[in-house]
């Protein structure tokens, strides 16, 4: 097989073996840099469970590449999932704290949720009535697709 061709049909596995590579090289870096900086326990023990929760989350997004080549099982990857529920729950007290950390404001982040002001609940409905969907009550489309649709629909069933 010519060399183009050879490349061409392993593209897509060297792909992923990249992105496994650049994957596995950042979290050991990560890892050595939370062992090694100076910081207080209790940060340390977040910045881990933060890094465990990245790695469970890859693992479990594409379990396939683990389960092909046996390095887990199917009942690893379902205890993996369960502790990735567990280290949510573990982190979602630090979670504003953690973001705040990183000192964005509210012009770079361009969050409907994440500003400042706390006022989530009216900031969304502001950001939902920018929509040309919710310039009217009902939309156009209800009246010339869904109604006609729903009419035929309740006719054929009775």
């Amino acid at each position: 097989m010519a060399y183009h061709h050879a490349w061409n049909n392993c593209a897509v596995m060297l792909v992923k073996c990249a992105e496994a590579h650049m994957r596995y090289y950042v979290c050991e870096k990560y890892f050595d840099s939370v062992e090694t900086v100076a910081m207080k326990p209790e940060l340390r023990e977040i910045m881990r469970n933060l890094s465990r929760l990245y790695l469970i989350y890859h693992i479990t997004l594409q379990p396939g590449a683990f389960l092909k080549s046996s390095a887990l099982t199917a009942e690893e990857i379902s205890h993996l999932e369960e502790e990735m529920c567990s280290l949510l729950a573990s982190l979602r007290p630090q979670a504003v704290s953690i973001v705040d950390s990183f000192d964005f404001d509210d012009d770079q982040l361009k969050s409907t949720l994440g500003a400042w002001d706390g006022n989530v609940y009216q900031r969304i409905y502001d950001e939902a009535m920018k929509s040309p969907l919710n310039k009217k009550d009902v939309p156009d489309a209800f009246h010339k697709y869904l109604r006609p649709l729903m009419k035929s629909t309740l006719r054929s069933s009775l």
